[in-house]
Parts: structure tokens; C-alpha cells; sequence
């Protein structure tokens, strides 16, 4: 009897070691710029998309904090605070622009972050007809504006205004201030969250700026994460091909994806390398590479619907897939046909970008990891490279990088000559099945990578 209570107390004694390990690690990890996925943000590429203000989604929102001297943090897309940040900034931005009493000055763009603000750096340019064509802007107010690259906000507790501004494709930068009280409701709102963050400072990955801390060679405003982070990462991310086995395509599962686009295609023909179905307007084509292509063969004519409408067909094609909320993914750019649009996306990790290789991309026949093609009101191309995460247990590294050192190493082996576009941590994707987490540089419309 005895030697049966010292084995029940001796389980349960492991069972509470456990759960206690597991707070600990989830404790660790759920900050506010955690690095491990949570279920929430699985699906937070596709909760953004309900409206165009997508269109105007950044690659980086970037904080400068509170304190007395200035500090910098980024908010991960799978923070709890981005997509409420950064829709409420998007829509001052907005409504700011759109006119009215507003006092408008150039600035020197160094002279936007001595004080607590937003700040949101725009994966592609936008055009000055976008911003008014879609986004309603005054023509008035962007006299000077051909593009913009980045776009913030700066509130202040003692001055009653709240101020916006826009940053040019050559970096020059328009401020633009009106009076609170037209729009207290979301400056309230975004406070508050401001409020929130600031107070888990302690939990926050901190960056340097290229413009406070002398970075040189910079083409705009960027942000590095500092050495003295002690936050975990995952190294490699290992893939696999969905429905694929060893003993080729698991027809069934590859008939449920496909039926999400197309139910009940007319006839499917399988070959070693690839499975098709179709009818007599459409052919779906999924091949042994991981290789998804979706074609409607219908005459759209010469009726462009416009971006927004575009974009809207886009997107809600985008819902049929019934692999997407496994994948993070985001707008990387666009561009006009004579009959519509091309949309070109990229794939990330947990917040982190999964930049690929430009010879594995070439290898499937593609520019990036998802390309949507909309000709009138119909999208008539939808081609992506299905990718699926392998379960495991992952491996944590703790950030030790040297982004000085990186910088020296890319100047050594490729002596720039003009400055760089961007530099981030992201995972380099050079192998079919596997991604590794290396420092990622944007140079002459090219990406580098060097080790961490």
C-alpha cells in the first residue's frame, strides 16, 4: 500500500513539474513581440483583408517609446495589438487627409521621432492617384507627393493637435496637423494601446535607428534589432508537400483542396508528377514540387473593374482556400494589366518574412509565392506554392546577433554603391524543404543573406 501512495504521489509530483515547466516556457514566450506562433495569429493574415485599407499595410509598425531618451520597438503582425494599431492608424491617416483645417509643413525626416508615435514603412510604394482614387486624400494636400514610402502619427500631451505625416519616394517628408477634437475617438483608442505596450516595455525587443545611432548607408529610416536582446527565435523552419506521400498524391485530400475552388470539376487526369481536374472553362494543375496553379479560360473582354474591385475579387478567392490559415502571408505588390490587376504575396512565420531563394522560385515558374491575377470580375490565374510546417518541437535560439557585424560583412564582399533599401531578420528559403533564420538584406531590387 505504501509503496502504491509513494507511486501516485511521485506521478503527480511529475505531472505538477510539468505544467509548471510548460507556464514557464509559455510565460517566456507570450510577451508581446513572442516569437512562437499562437492560434489567433494563424488566421490574421486573412482578418485583414476586409477592407482596402490593406493596400496600405506596412512591412514594419514601428513605436518610438516614452522615456528620456529615445527608444524604438517594432510590433510583430502576431501581437495582439497590431491589427487594432494598426487599422485605427490607417483610418486617422485617413480622415486627416481627406481635408479640411489642417496646417501642413515640410520637415527633415530626422526631425519625426523625438517624441512618442507610430510609424508605418509601406511594403510597396503607393502612388499619389491611389491615395486619392481609393483612399480619398486631397489633391491639395499632396501638391509635393508623387509616392510614399511611410506614413505616422505623433501624439503629444501637450499640444491639442494631432499630427500625421507622409514620407516621399525621395524622402522628404509633409507633416499635417489638425485639431484633436475632430478626431478624439481614435486618438483616444490608439493611446490606449500605446499605453498598454509601453507598459510591458521590459517584454519589448528594443531596435536601433539608422538615423539616431549613426547607422550609415541607408536609403530610408531603419530599424535593428539591438545585441542586448535576450529573446528565443526558431533556427529552421522544416516543410513538407501537402497531400503528397511516399507513394505519391493522396488523391482524396487533393480533390477536398480542390473542390473548395471548383466543386465537382468534370474530369481529373494524374500523371507521376501531377494531378489535373477540370471543365470546359478551367483547369487546376497540382504538381510533385508543391506547385498549385488555378487558370479560367473565359473572355473577360477589355472591362478593367478598378484596384479596389480588383482587390476585392482577389481576396474573396483567397477565402476558398482551405489551406490558407495555415500560412501567413501578405500583399507585397501590385500592378495594372489592360484588363485588371496582378497581386503578388509573399509568405511569413510567425511575423518573421520567408524570403525565397531567387533560383528555387525560378525553379516553379514564379516571381513570388503567390500570385493572383484578376481580369474583369473573375480571377483568372491563382498560382501558389503549397507549403506545410512540419509538427515538432521546436528549437529555440537565444538572439545574439551583431547587426554592425553584418553590415561589415556585406560591405566586404559586396562593396555597395548605392544605399541599401532594407535590412531584417527573416527566414531564407534555399532548399525545398527547409528556411533558416539569417539576416536578410534588400540591395539593388536583390535580397543577401548572412548568418546571424
Amino acid at each position: 500500500m505504501i509503496k502504491i501512495i509513494k507511486t501516485i504521489v511521485l506521478g503527480i509530483l511529475i505531472i505538477l513539474c510539468l505544467y509548471q515547466a510548460s507556464m514557464m516556457w509559455a510565460s517566456q514566450l507570450n510577451s508581446t513581440n513572442s516569437l512562437l506562433p499562437t492560434i489567433g495569429s494563424l488566421s490574421s493574415s486573412l482578418d485583414l483583408l476586409d477592407d482596402e485599407i490593406y493596400l496600405l499595410t506596412p512591412n514594419k509598425l514601428g513605436i518610438v517609446l516614452d522615456g528620456d531618451e529615445t527608444k524604438f520597438t517594432v510590433i510583430k503582425k502576431t501581437s495582439v495589438f497590431y491589427a487594432s494599431l494598426y487599422k485605427e492608424s490607417a483610418a486617422m491617416l485617413i480622415e486627416v487627409m481627406s481635408g479640411g483645417d489642417i496646417y501642413v509643413e515640410d520637415v527633415e525626416v530626422n526631425d519625426l521621432f523625438s517624441s512618442r508615435s507610430l510609424f508605418f514603412t509601406l511594403e510597396t510604394e503607393i502612388s499619389k492617384d491611389i491615395l486619392i482614387d481609393v483612399f480619398n486624400f486631397d489633391q491639395d494636400l499632396l501638391e509635393k507627393v508623387d509616392y510614399i514610402t511611410s506614413f505616422g502619427i505623433i501624439l503629444s500631451e501637450n499640444v491639442d493637435h494631432v499630427f500625421v505625416y507622409l514620407i516621399s519616394q525621395d524622402q522628404k517628408a509633409t507633416i499635417y496637423a489638425i485639431d484633436s477634437d475632430r478626431i478624439d475617438t481614435l486618438s483616444d483608442s490608439i493611446e490606449f494601446y500605446l499605453d498598454q505596450i509601453q507598459e510591458n516595455t521590459n517584454t519589448l525587443t528594443l531596435y536601433d535607428s539608422s538615423i539616431f545611432d549613426d547607422i550609415d548607408g541607408f536609403y530610408k529610416h531603419t530599424l535593428l534589432p539591438t545585441s542586448d536582446n535576450n529573446w528565443g527565435y526558431i533556427k529552421e523552419l522544416n516543410f513538407y508537400k501537402p497531400f503528397i506521400n511516399i507513394d505519391g498524391f493522396i488523391k482524396r485530400d487533393v480533390e477536398n483542396y480542390v473542390n473548395g475552388f471548383e466543386p465537382g470539376a468534370k474530369w481529373d487526369y494524374s500523371q507521376q508528377d501531377r494531378i489535373m481536374y477540370g471543365n470546359d472553362t478551367m483547369l487546376i494543375t497540382y504538381d510533385s514540387q508543391g506547385l498549385f496553379q488555378y487558370q479560367l479560360f473565359v473572355d473577360q473582354g477589355d472591362h478593367n473593374s478598378g484596384l479596389v474591385n480588383s482587390f476585392i475579387v482577389a481576396n474573396n478567392f483567397i477565402r476558398k482556400d482551405n489551406q490558407i490559415k495555415k500560412q501567413e502571408f501578405y500583399l507585397k505588390n501590385y500592378y495594372a494589366t489592360d484588363t485588371g490587376y496582378v497581386f503578388n504575396y509573399g509568405y511569413r512565420y510567425n511575423g518573421f518574412p520567408i524570403i525565397m531563394d531567387s533560383v528555387l522560385l525560378e525553379r516553379y515558374g514564379l516571381g513570388y509565392p503567390l500570385v493572383i491575377e484578376v481580369s474583369g470580375n473573375e480571377v483568372v490565374s491563382y498560382e501558389r506554392i503549397l507549403i506545410a510546417m512540419e509538427d515538432m518541437i521546436p528549437e529555440l535560439k537565444t538572439y545574439s546577433g551583431d547587426y554592425r557585424k553584418m553590415l561589415e560583412i556585406f560591405d566586404e564582399n559586396v562593396s555597395p554603391t548605392i544605399p541599401i533599401t532594407d535590412a531584417f531578420l527573416g527566414y531564407y528559403w534555399s532548399n525545398e524543404d527547409s528556411a533558416d533564420m539569417r539576416w536578410i538584406i534588400d540591395y539593388n531590387r536583390l535580397y543577401y543573406s548572412i548568418d546571424m
